[in-house]
């Protein structure tokens, strides 16, 4: 079984959401089955990118999806708008580096308490308090122009410039279905209805069980507190393919 990245790392530095990235990536490798950094090059596979972004790129993307069982041959059979693969992208990067999954938490749970948006400076003070000490202030700065950037991408905030409003991104039926059939094979810290994933998009509690309810091709049963989930495909890949 896969599972989520835990050890905090920088990949990020270099390399935020990119939505349009991981597109051309799951096309690339649809096509390629195998994508090395020449190759990737050589085919244009994510534009008109210099050798080394490329190779980052590659370092990124494989970290991202490569790592997790089929989720590339799902997303290879899906046909996800630009909003969809926004919050795909969002959920992989998530599962893949742990601080901006700590992050998308963080701005989740501003909201809750009514706060209307965030700034670098404060970004900067929460990475901070994550490792005291491992970071240099303009790294630390580095750290919160990424994070917020990324952020952003997915739709978490909706501004470029301090003060960053918070938002929520709009989640499709289609892009929930994919969130529940990739983590029930990813080990987590959660449930399969109580994590970072879904919380990070404001799902969870009653508004999570009447999403739940509406879904197709899932049963839902609530006894208590107790909710039994089942699904009428087994794996990611055959529910992409019957999608």
């Amino acid at each position: 079984m896969s599972r989520e990245e835990t050890e905090i790392h920088t990949r990020l530095l270099r390399c935020t959401l990119a939505p349009d990235e991981c597109r051309a990536y799951w096309r690339a490798m649809a096509e390629h089955g195998a994508l090395t950094r020449s190759l990737a090059f050589e085919t244009y596979a994510f534009g008109q990118k210099s050798e080394a972004r490329v190779e980052v790129l590659l370092a990124n993307m494989r970290a991202r999806f490569d790592a997790f069982d089929d989720s590339l041959s799902a997303l290879q059979a899906l046909s996800l708008d630009a909003a969809d693969a926004r919050l795909v992208a969002h959920w992989h990067v998530m599962l893949s580096d742990p601080l901006y999954r700590a992050f998308a938490v963080f701005l989740q749970a501003r909201r809750e308490v009514g706060a209307r948006d965030v700034t670098r400076d404060e970004v900067s003070r929460w990475v901070e308090a994550q490792q005291p000490g491992r970071w240099s202030g303009a790294t630390r700065n580095g750290w919160a122009s990424k994070l917020l950037t990324t952020a952003r991408e997915a739709g978490l905030v909706s501004t470029r410039k301090d003060p960053r409003t918070l938002d929520l991104p709009h989640v499709s039926d289609r892009a929930l279905l994919y969130l529940l059939h990739l983590l029930r094979g990813v080990q987590i810290q959660g449930s399969l209805l109580d994590n970072a994933y879904l919380y990070s998009v404001g799902l969870d509690g009653g508004i999570l069980l009447d999403r739940l309810r509406g879904l197709r091709g899932v049963t839902v049963h609530k006894m208590g507190e107790l909710i039994d989930l089942r699904f009428d495909h087994a794996g990611l890949t055959t529910w992409a393919e019957a999608a």
